[in-house]
């Protein structure tokens, strides 16, 4: 009769991992890594196990939850952790919590350090120094609209003539005058003035202003931008984060 020997727990070196029972097969642990030899001798990874990963690597996976050594990062306190994981990640220089990758792009940097946003703003320092202009080449007419009483004020250069409504019986402006209706209410009223001189101008209520500008000469242009964050987050496929400790 053939006796066969029998392996034990306390006749096998660290090498060896019988954690798990499994008829005709001996779960060995080499670097770290567990693999399964049968009865035939041939050499394979448990079922969902990491075949050759060490304590420290990431992977992706749609698995919802941690599985063969492999630890989802959640954000969770080591300490809710395996005792061989929890000195792995101690190892490792993990700190009190699992890092959290949820929503997180994972890049190459300071290890197990955070930051970034989804949206960004632009300031002013953002944008090229452009300098935006609306170039007129030609004399033209400026329509302004103005509500409410107030007094503009503007700066004509070179000799020309002002037109003006009375409201009385006549009155002396600086320069010629030539009134028509012999002052009468609402009267038009033609004032020539030399050189260059500002006008201010009274205006109740209101109303539209027309002003008349000769020469080339530029406008400056409003950008009109509101200010509304823009989103730098790329299309995306969810998946979960997982640590190898063991």
């Amino acid at each position: 009769m053939a006796i066969k020997n029998v392996l034990t727990p306390d006749n096998l070196g660290n090498e060896f991992d019988l954690g798990v029972i499994e008829a005709n097969k001996i779960h060995l642990k080499l670097d770290n890594v567990t693999l399964i030899r049968d009865g035939a001798g041939q050499l394979s990874a448990p079922a969902g196990s990491a075949a050759g990963a060490i304590a420290g690597d990431l992977k992706p996976g749609i698995q919802a939850a941690d599985h063969s050594n492999w630890y989802r990062l959640d954000g969770r306190a080591i300490a809710t952790l395996p005792a061989a994981a929890q000195v792995a990640a101690v190892s490792l220089g993990i700190g009190a919590n699992l890092p959290d990758a949820s929503g997180r792009f994972l890049k190459q940097g300071g290890l197990m350090a955070v930051g970034g946003a989804a949206a960004a703003t632009l300031a002013q320092a953002n944008l090229p120094n452009v300098t935006l202009t609306a170039a007129a080449a030609a004399a033209h007419t400026h329509v302004t609209d103005s509500q409410g009483v107030h007094t503009h004020t503007e700066s004509p250069a070179g000799n020309h003539n002002h037109s003006v409504t009375t409201m009385d019986n006549g009155g002396s402006l600086d320069g010629t005058i030539a009134q028509s209706n012999n002052g009468s209410p609402n009267s038009n009223v033609i004032t020539s003035a030399a050189g260059n001189h500002t006008h201010t101008i009274f205006a109740a209520a209101g109303h539209t202003h027309t002003a008349a500008a000769a020469g080339a000469h530029n406008h400056t242009v409003p950008l009109g931008g509101s200010g509304t964050p823009l989103a730098i987050d790329p299309p995306w496929l969810g998946v979960n984060w997982f640590i190898y400790l063991n």
